[in-house]
């Protein structure tokens, strides 16, 4: 007995896309908030993210969290009472960011002063947890209002006030 073998079309582009994705090392490091992190070797759990600025218009922005403690099991947008929290710990007198620590302690809310045309910002924490540095990617002639945008990141444990530190680039 034997078999005949037929050709497949979808099939063989479905294998084809699946060939082209793996050797070129594409991964997927985006994961939505709940969902848990998508660990990379090298720059430990990732989240990806949109967030609206505070006001909570219909713009919203791409916001990578890139968490090198591991310490971090979620990311998420801030609501908008916690937006307007009042409890900000203005670090390094840096008048772009703060942060504000939740009385749980293992929550954090990052919050950086922004324009309605920036597309997408990276949050790195470094390995100890506590120096979070933002980064927004350079957008060409922005003269859009300025918003404030928030992230609360869930560590695993609790955190120390007179460590945390944020940094605004």
């Amino acid at each position: 007995m034997s078999r005949e073998s037929t050709y497949h079309p979808a099939l063989s582009r479905l294998a084809a896309i699946a060939a082209v994705l793996t050797l070129s090392g594409c991964a997927l490091l985006t994961s939505y908030p709940g969902a848990g992190p998508q660990t990379s070797p090298s720059v430990g759990p990732s989240y990806e993210l949109r967030v609206r600025p505070g006001s909570f218009g219909k713009s919203a922005q791409r916001v990578r969290v890139f968490d090198a403690s591991g310490d971090v099991w979620e990311a998420r947008e801030a609501t908008r009472a916690e937006m307007e929290m009042d409890r900000g710990m203005d670090s390094n007198d840096d008048a772009d960011a703060d942060l504000v620590l939740f009385d749980d302690e293992n929550h954090v809310l990052v919050r950086w002063h922004g324009a309605t045309c920036e597309r997408e910002t990276r949050i790195s924490i470094d390995e100890s947890g506590n120096t979070i540095v933002i980064r927004t990617a350079p957008h060409d002639g922005c003269d859009a209002a300025g918003v404030t945008y928030g992230v609360v990141l869930n560590y695993d444990t609790n955190r120390d006030a007179d460590h945390l530190r944020v940094e605004y680039r």
